[in-house]
């Protein structure tokens, strides 16, 4: 998998124009910092192992699932 590249206001406000988002730039700017951590978190989980793991299979032990 290629390494996911990191987010720049150009591009973020390039998706958040693609899903119709208004461009209230005050909102979009308190947003960006938002949506680029995430994106900084999505690459980490780039880098998770899920080689052996069968998608939809129950990976995650009951027991270490708490309720909201």
């Amino acid at each position: 998998m290629a390494e996911r590249p990191d987010l720049t206001y150009e591009v973020f406000i390039t998706l958040a124009q693609q899903q119709g988002f208004e461009m209230d730039i005050p909102h979009l700017n308190e947003l960006f910092p938002e949506v680029q951590a995430m994106f900084r978190r999505m690459k980490l989980l780039d880098k998770v192992d899920t080689s052996g793991i069968q998608p939809g299979s129950d990976s995650i032990p009951s027991d270490t699932i708490t309720p909201d």
